[in-house]
């Protein structure tokens, strides 16, 4: 037996974006000055509620093409596994021609040093809000993923048509849930959508 989605699943997550795009993303972006085969930037931005979000942006050296207009990348945005600091996915597969973005989301990572979880839902962040759908710490984990695509589509050097989202344990569950709320993302699957 299936089970069965609230009716009004849709209107929550139609509202939670409508508030979200509502608060500016005030993104940062600092170029990290490091010995590597591709370029590195780090990004802090305001996710839902105007909480403090850390990712990183990696890209590949040849996106700067010598006198020609490069050719936008396609990009490919995850989150960690539960404990916070490790992803499926690495900055450096960039350098198979793609943007890569690894995103810790409120509280886990290096976002836990801009904004912590209530004391009894450290390192337990299914605990922080379980009470009710409205301020559960993954409304608040799907949307920090969504921000970052909201960062990305403003680039020229990415191409907004070719966005995915990828990761495993929990990164995997981020990775869907924030695709089954952002119809911008082309690669995962989506509710209500046959899975490829």
């Amino acid at each position: 037996m299936a089970p069965s989605i609230p009716s009004d699943l849709d209107a929550f997550w139609q509202k939670t974006l409508a508030r979200l795009r509502s608060q500016p993303l005030e993104v940062q972006v600092e170029k990290l000055d490091q010995r590597l085969p591709y370029y590195v930037h780090r990004l802090t931005y305001h996710g839902l509620d105007n909480i403090p979000v850390r990712a990183y942006l990696a890209l590949p050296v040849d996106t700067v093409h010598r006198g020609r207009e490069p050719r936008p990348l396609p990009a490919i945005v995850g989150g960690p596994g539960y404990g916070g600091w490790e992803f499926g996915h690495q900055l450096n597969e960039c350098q198979r021609g793609y943007a890569v973005v690894q995103v810790y989301p409120r509280s886990q990572g290096e976002s836990g040093q801009l904004w912590s979880v209530d004391k009894s839902a450290d390192r337990a962040w299914v605990n922080h809000g379980k009470k009710s759908p409205e301020g559960f710490f993954y409304q608040g984990a799907y949307t920090d993923l969504v921000r970052c695509i909201d960062y990305l589509v403003t680039r020229p050097d990415i191409d907004p048509e070719r966005i995915a989202l990828m990761g495993t344990s929990q990164g995997g569950m981020l990775a869907l849930g924030a695709a089954a709320i952002d119809t911008r993302v082309r690669a995962g699957p989506r509710r209500g959508q046959p899975l490829p």
